[in-house]
């Protein structure tokens, strides 16, 4: 039996879909894979963890360093995402950056991965949609005197994003849970690393 035009038409309009959904779930599991597997696996091992023909995963991802650029894009626009909707919820500052911290190191793998991979950044687009937003907002707290004095709201962004580092090695090795990992690095940022301690000694 032969197609409509219409039948034909909507067929066609559904196979960019198809093929970008298939891509987001190869995508996803290779990321999940070469976490795990990292620095030695191949791509026809990726394409076998993750379940689909090296052809597939070659038609998607020409080469490994399109992957791992395809892993880094998609990570960067889930945390801008994640700042957009953080920045409109109204949130205090702590709990602001505690839910991108949350966010950061529920992704700890992925992010390990790329560190070890040594994956290039695009630093316009790093600043654009990570640290550029995130410093405007620490700015903001700043304004209200959250922060210590003296200390600039650039400096503060880049001692949080040094704390994050450290919580996604942590996170990836094992060492540590990602609530907890959460934890630690909002408490170092505003309260330092000794805390409270003539308040316990007493």
């Amino acid at each position: 039996m032969e197609e409509s035009g219409d039948e034909t038409r909507q067929s066609r309009s559904r196979t960019p879909l198809l093929r970008e959904s298939g891509r987001s779930a190869i995508l996803d599991r290779a990321a999940s894979v070469l976490s795990e597997g990292g620095l030695s696996m191949s791509m026809s091992e990726v394409a076998g963890a993750v379940g689909v023909g090296r052809a597939t995963l070659y038609r998607y991802f020409p080469t490994r360093q399109a992957l791992l650029d395809s892993i880094y894009s998609e990570a960067m626009d889930e945390l801008a995402e994640v700042i957009l909707s953080t920045k409109r919820s109204g949130l205090s500052t702590r709990d602001s950056l505690a839910r991108i911290a949350r966010a950061v190191l529920a992704k700890a793998g992925v992010a390990f991965l790329l560190m070890r991979e040594r994956v290039v950044l695009d630093k316009a687009a790093v600043e654009e949609g990570f640290i550029g937003p995130l410093s405007s907002m620490i700015e903001k707290a700043e304004q209200h005197d959250v922060f210590r004095e003296g200390i600039s709201s650039r400096a503060i962004t880049f001692y949080f994003l040094g704390l994050l580092r450290s919580g996604i090695v942590l996170v990836a090795e094992g060492t540590s849970n990602v609530e907890e990992a959460t934890a630690n690095v909002i408490s170092l940022l505003f309260d330092g690393i000794a805390g409270n301690v003539k308040a316990r000694q007493e």
